[in-house]
């Protein structure tokens, strides 16, 4: 997309590049009180929602540096802000959505906040694409990772 390299799906990686299996965690208490990585499936079902919507991961997941596979990496703020500069500001979550999703939050490498990341999101309800939000980094969000 102009001249970025994306994945045309949401990550579903349960190990990071180097083989190290990531933390399946299923509970929402076990899952606020993470000081380390950990991914789940929506509605911790993955027969329904591994396919089309990947895995929920969290901060300490993304921070890792090694959840996408080599030569891919987590977007930053900047990265994001291109692909909706490209797209058109006002059409942009329109143009890059499924038709068939509600929404969609994913992840962004912003972290110069002790306490709060930053997430991006298309909605079905929004032509915009709307973002960042900061977002604590105990939730879970989807993963797009692109290019190096």
């Amino acid at each position: 997309i102009g001249d970025q390299v994306w994945m045309a799906e949401n990550l579903r990686a349960i190990t990071f590049n180097d083989g190290v299996a990531i933390n399946n965690v299923t509970d929402d208490t076990s899952w606020e009180s993470l000081t380390t990585a950990a991914y789940s499936w929506y509605d911790n079902n993955e027969e329904s929602n591994k396919t089309p919507h990947g895995a929920l991961y969290n901060w300490y997941t993304v921070e890792s540096g090694k959840l996408c596979p080599v030569g891919w990496r987590v977007p930053a703020d900047d990265d994001w802000l291109a692909l909706r500069s490209y797209v058109g500001s006002e059409l942009a979550g329109r143009k890059l959505k499924d038709d068939g999703t509600d929404y969609a939050y994913f992840w962004s490498t912003w972290s110069d906040h002790p306490t709060t990341r930053h997430r991006w999101e298309l909605r079905k309800t929004q032509s915009i694409f709307p973002g960042p939000f900061n977002i604590s980094r105990d939730d879970g969000y989807s993963v797009r990772c692109m290019l190096d």
